[in-house]
C-alpha cells in the first residue's frame, strides 16, 4: 500500500501465483546460470515461495531477487533461498527517515533494524542491496547526508538512491496533482533520477543536486 508505488493502479487487480511447474520448466530451460528474479513481490505468500524455491533448488541456479524486509523473521524460508542459489537481495529500505516512511505508508521497515537485516542475511551467504528514495516532505537536503552515513554503518554491499517519482495513476501523483505540484507531464521524464515535481524543503535543483551527491560518496565508499 505504498502512496508511490503503481502496483495498485494496475488492470487485473489481484496477486497472481503461477504453477509451480511452469516456474520450474521456464527457469529449467534458461541457459543462463546466474539470473536476476524480478518479481514484484513473490514473497506475499511465504509458504509459496518456499515451494517455489525447493523446486529449483535442483537446477543450480545462482539468482538475486527482490525482498521485503520481512523475511528475516522467517529462517526457514531464508534457509531454503540459500539452498535455491540465491546469493544477494535487493531490499527497499527507502528511507532512513522516520517520517518519510510515514508519509509513504511503509509499516513494515524498521530503521533501527536495517543493520541487523543486513547482518541476518549475511549468516545465510547473501549480499545485500539497499533501495532508498528521496524528495519525500519531510525531508531537506541533510537527508542525504544522513543516509549516506546509516547505509555505511549498515555495511551494506551495494546501494540503489532514486528520487520519489510520482507515477500515474498512483496516490501520490493525484496528490502532487491536487496540489499544483507536477512540474511536468512528459512521461519520458518520469525515470528515477529527475524531479517532476515541487519538493516541500528543498528545490528541484537541490534534489537531483544532492542524489548526485550521493552517488559519488557511495562509488568512493563500495570501492574501498
Amino acid at each position: 500500500k505504498c502512496r508511490y508505488c503503481y502496483l495498485q493502479s494496475v488492470p487485473w487487480g489481484k496477486y497472481r501465483k503461477r504453477d509451480i511447474k511452469l516456474v520450474y520448466e521456464e527457469i529449467k530451460q534458461m541457459k543462463n546460470k546466474v539470473l536476476f528474479i524480478i518479481d514484484d513481490n513473490l514473497f506475499v505468500d511465504f509458504e509459496y515461495a518456499k515451494k517455489v524455491f525447493d523446486a529449483i533448488a535442483p537446477l543450480k541456479k545462482h539468482f538475486i531477487i527482490q525482498a521485503p524486509t520481512t523475511i528475516v523473521k522467517d529462517d526457514e524460508l531464508l534457509e531454503k533461498m540459500a539452498d535455491a542459489g540465491c546469493y544477494a537481495v535487493a531490499f527497499g529500505f527507502q528511507s532512513v527517515n522516520e517520517g518519510s516512511l510515514e508519509e509513504a505508508n511503509i509499516k513494515h521497515n524498521e530503521i533501527s533494524r536495517y543493520r541487523k537485516i543486513v547482518q541476518k542475511m549475511r549468516r545465510y551467504n547473501m549480499m545485500v542491496d539497499g533501495f532508498f528514495m528521496f524528495g519525500f516532505d519531510s525531508e531537506d537536503k541533510s537527508v542525504f547526508s544522513a543516509t549516506l552515513k546509516v547505509i555505511k554503518e549498515m555495511d551494506l554491499d551495494d546501494a540503489i538512491c532514486y528520487i520519489l517519482t510520482p507515477y500515474p495513476g498512483t496516490e501520490l501523483f493525484r496528490k502532487f496533482d491536487r496540489e499544483g505540484r507536477i512540474l511536468n507531464y512528459d512521461w519520458s521524464k518520469y525515470s528515477w533520477y529527475n524531479c517532476n515535481f515541487k519538493p516541500m524543503k528543498m528545490t528541484k535543483e537541490e534534489l537531483e543536486d544532492g542524489l548526485r551527491w550521493i552517488y559519488k560518496e557511495l562509488n568512493k565508499h563500495f570501492k574501498r
